[in-house]
């Protein structure tokens, strides 16, 4: 007897249930989690065994973010001009929180304390945040674009998918060029 590929199964269950139109992801996937427990527990039992390193991998993506933006929060620059100003009086201390409550991934993935970063995980975050800042400022441009070409309604009833990957191009190319003028 084959063994059953409970990821796959499990992606064409999931894929076979997502709405065509708008939906929020967290009552789909209530939705589709009651209907699979019901439906196929097996599936949901293996899927899970296959897919449980990856989702406490993920789980714990997600608390490191929360736990960093929290610090971020508590972490504010005044008060991190004051701890600096003291660091540099001789007084490390008050630095204390910064180098052990932020955490960052460095280049192989590994989870770092701010205090334990060296010159090449610096470099490797601030690409990372460079390439995410572009990413989402051509989002960011982008999606005003389109809210010019959309005064009221929809997207498609104003402009066809060919219209939509034109007006990419050109966010593109203008991010491209504006760039390349400021790097002159």
């Amino acid at each position: 007897m084959a063994r059953r590929d409970y990821v796959a199964d499990m992606t064409a269950y999931i894929k076979e249930r997502i709405p065509e139109g708008d939906y929020v992801t967290a009552k789909v996937a209530k939705l589709i989690f009651e209907q699979v427990k019901s439906d196929d527990p097996d599936l949901l039992s293996g899927w899970l065994m296959a897919c449980g390193p990856s989702l406490i991998s993920r789980q714990i993506g997600h608390a490191r973010l929360a736990s960093h933006a929290t610090a971020r929060r508590s972490l504010k620059r005044e008060r991190f001009a004051a701890a600096a100003a003291a660091f540099s009086q001789g007084n490390p201390e008050p630095l204390k929180d910064y180098l052990d409550e932020l955490q960052y991934r460095t280049a192989g993935n590994v989870i770092k304390k701010l205090g334990n970063l060296t010159s090449a995980d610096c470099r490797f975050i601030a690409s990372t945040c460079h390439e995410a800042s572009a990413t989402y400022n051509f989002e960011a441009v982008f999606m005003d674009a389109l809210a010019r070409k959309v005064p009221e309604g929809v997207v498609r009833d104003h402009l066809t998918d060919e219209q939509v990957a034109e007006l990419r191009s050109n966010v593109a190319d203008a991010i491209q060029r504006r760039s390349a003028v400021i790097s002159a």
